[in-house]
């Protein structure tokens, strides 16, 4: 193991500026804090460019510091840098990560890490590609705890570990069994375990319906909701994958929770609770539209995602009814990060094309497009305000985003 100590800083609470966790504060793809501009340039300022290594996990940002976690060669590293220079702070790396390709499609995608950070109370976690969990002080690089799980999936471990209440949580296993583990998040003590079916790739979400908070995720064959203290099951219902690859998010719309998956379309169920316990009924379903690799964002009660149906294409559903109202030809691409600003939206393609949207009910709406790296991007991009984080196949950059009043 390396461990590498260039500066040392305070760790600072998260604010609203801050992306700790996988698809931002609220796991949901939404940024608070840009305003549209009225013209939109030629081209983006890039700041700074840095190699970190390979993998597709999106980086993360607390006090004005990023933390990345890569793969070079057989080790796995933790970065951190200063995100105004792109400056190296720290760094540590571990071995012993032999992930084995399952098929030639993960050989096309590489060894990972595909997990996204988590980051709170100045501890950063890292869940890597063999499922070897970590816990750092994020102002030293200081190694807290380091769980090798040992597991792996046949893509790669690729679920973001979630924070709730000073708790990491993490689905271990192979694909077809294994427990739902919470660890104290400064110990790494276990706290409690839930028997499942075994981890999926899609990341975990939290969220409160009728009072009670639940932690919501997609197994290898169920959409689940267990209470986040104690591991106890509130409901489940059946959400199987036709090639056992459930990989978006759940998304939170209104009392509803928004599942897709290929070749099973879009829904909306609602957890509420009976007297005889908790229920999770059908609310819509658009038989016809669905995500595969990629994970939908809101704007208002309107749903934008990309389906690599017809070889990718856009498309928008009426986030209260599941109505279709409008879906792009097809050809669109392979991937497609999402994000959803006040006035736009921003959709970054593993091509490294940036586009920006404007949002709208009746067609897919493209106001600029910018080339923001050489290589692919299947990372998450990240919007703090006027910068952009890319993180490409090695690299690291941040951008300049021209913003309005």
């Amino acid at each position: 193991m390396l461990r590498q100590l260039l500066f040392l800083f305070l760790p600072a609470a998260v604010t609203a500026a801050d992306w700790p966790q996988w698809r931002g504060p609220q796991r949901d793809g939404q940024i608070a804090n840009f305003s549209a501009p009225t013209d939109w340039p030629d081209s983006l300022q890039l700041q700074w460019r840095t190699p970190v290594g390979r993998g597709d996990a999106s980086p993360v940002v607390s006090g004005g510091h990023i933390f990345v976690h890569t793969r070079r060669d057989e080790e796995e590293y933790v970065s951190a840098l200063d995100l105004a220079e792109g400056r190296l702070l720290w760094q540590d790396s571990y071995g012993d990560v032999p992930y084995q390709w399952a098929t030639h499609h993960a050989d096309e995608r590489g060894k990972g890490p595909f997990a996204t950070p988590a980051l709170a109370d100045g501890v950063l976690y890292t869940y890597g590609v063999t499922q070897v969990l970590s816990a750092y002080e994020a102002a030293s690089g200081q190694l807290l705890w380091r769980h090798r799980l040992n597991q792996s999936l046949p893509f790669g471990t690729s679920a973001s570990p979630i924070i709730v209440d000073g708790r990491v949580i993490v689905h271990i296993g192979d694909g077809k069994v294994g427990p739902l583990t919470a660890f104290d998040g400064r110990s790494g003590k276990t706290v409690w375990t839930w028997d499942a079916d075994g981890p999926s790739y899609s990341s975990p979400i939290i969220g409160t319906w009728d009072g009670t908070r639940q932690l919501v995720l997609l197994t290898f064959q169920h959409c689940i909701a267990l209470n986040p203290a104690t591991g106890e099951l509130l409901w489940q219902i059946p959400f199987s994958h036709p090639w056992e690859e459930n990989i978006p998010t759940p998304l939170r719309s209104g009392d509803n929770l928004i599942l897709t998956a290929m070749e099973r379309g879009t829904l909306a169920v609602r957890p509420t609770r009976t007297d005889s316990g908790w229920v999770a009924e059908t609310v819509w379903h658009n038989p016809n539209l669905w995500m595969y690799t990629n994970s939908p964002v809101l704007h208002g009660d309107l749903l934008y995602a990309f389906s690599t149906q017809r070889k990718g294409q856009f498309f928008c559903l009426d986030a209260r009814t599941g109505k279709t109202l409008w879906a792009t030809e097809g050809r669109q691409g392979d991937y497609i990060s999402l994000l959803s600003a006040a006035e736009v939206l921003f959709s970054l393609g593993n091509d490294a094309i940036l586009s920006i949207i404007e949002p709208s009910a009746t067609a897919w709406k493209t106001l600029a497009q910018y080339q923001v790296a050489d290589s692919p991007t299947w990372a998450h991009p990240v919007v703090l305000g006027d910068r952009l984080l890319i993180k490409d196949a090695t690299d690291l950059s941040l951008w300049t985003l021209p913003t309005g009043p």
